[in-house]
């Protein structure tokens, strides 16, 4: 059932299994836009599974459930999440996933058996240490990308997933606008530092930033090549751009996912001093 607000608390601590993690949820979610997250649970007094929508930028909901131990209790999930998917609040979400531990294989079967796929699993990188440096040859420039430039930086980011291992599973199901618009998001203090990569005037690439003043890190949300440009000794020039642009903003650490499958990006991110923090699976669901 739906869960009024005086039960988060009880929920948000379901599902962390730690009240000041769960305290720490809360506030975070306080700051969200109104309306963009629900809280289910089953139990009347004491409260069985709990279920957290986060309803994002990009057409897309973001499902985070409690551990399932046992049947009855996957079956209490399963009820929770088809109620979640008839959320009014859905109507217009195109496509809705779920994060999950690699360890906790009955969660995974749970939203399986809800109609969930499996899209990949990601490694959750950090770089603390200093970049190495290379030099940017002459000819390699980064243009600003404004909101203005939504339409050429579709047409840019789709050719760059031709070919791709990063999650090619999910290409295809979301308009080119919802995705600009996901990494975007709705954050008014986090920054867009986003560029085109451009080699004597012919875009080579794309590089998106969002630079986290709360949190202190810039977050590399894409970074991808054309095709044709792929193996020509550009990605350790763009890592250097990165690099340079970090600095430049303040900040000491930059954090990305990737595909455990994406063998190039995994190799390019450990030669940049990249560390994993965390490793989890993902799931989709086509909504609409």
């Amino acid at each position: 059932m739906l869960l009024p607000k005086n039960r988060y608390l009880e929920a948000a601590t379901a599902l962390l299994g730690c009240q000041n993690q769960a305290e720490a949820l809360l506030t975070a979610l306080e700051n969200r836009p109104e309306g963009s997250f629900e809280l289910y649970g089953t139990g009347e007094k004491d409260l069985e599974c709990g279920l957290l929508l986060l309803i994002n930028p990009g057409s897309t909901v973001t499902f985070i459930a409690s551990p399932v131990k046992n049947e009855p209790e996957n079956s209490k999930l399963k009820a929770l999440l088809k109620e979640a998917l008839n959320s009014p609040r859905l109507k217009n979400i195109q496509l809705a996933q779920a994060v999950l531990r690699p360890d906790n294989r009955a969660l995974v079967q749970t939203f399986t058996e809800a109609g969930f796929t499996k899209l990949a699993l990601l490694d959750f990188l950090e770089q603390r240490r200093s970049a190495k440096k290379v030099r940017i040859p002459k000819g390699l420039a980064f243009t600003s990308i404004t909101s203005k430039s939504d339409t050429s930086l579709g047409e840019l980011l789709e050719a760059t997933y031709v070919g791709s291992l990063d999650c090619p599973k999910i290409h295809g199901l979301r308009p080119i606008q919802s995705i600009i618009e996901g990494h975007r998001g709705d954050d008014p203090t986090v920054s867009q530092v986003w560029c085109v990569a451009e080699l004597e005037g012919e875009q080579v690439g794309v590089i998106l930033l969002n630079a986290n003043h709360k949190q202190r890190a810039i977050e590399l949300a894409y970074f991808g090549l054309l095709p044709n440009w792929r193996g020509k000794g550009l990605a350790d020039p763009c890592m250097q751009y990165i690099a340079n642009q970090t600095e430049q903003l303040g900040f000491s650490t930059v954090t990305l996912a990737v595909d455990t499958g994406n063998y190039p990006a995994q190799k390019l991110y450990k030669k940049w001093n990249f560390r994993k923090t965390k490793q989890r699976f993902t799931l989709i669901k086509k909504l609409s």
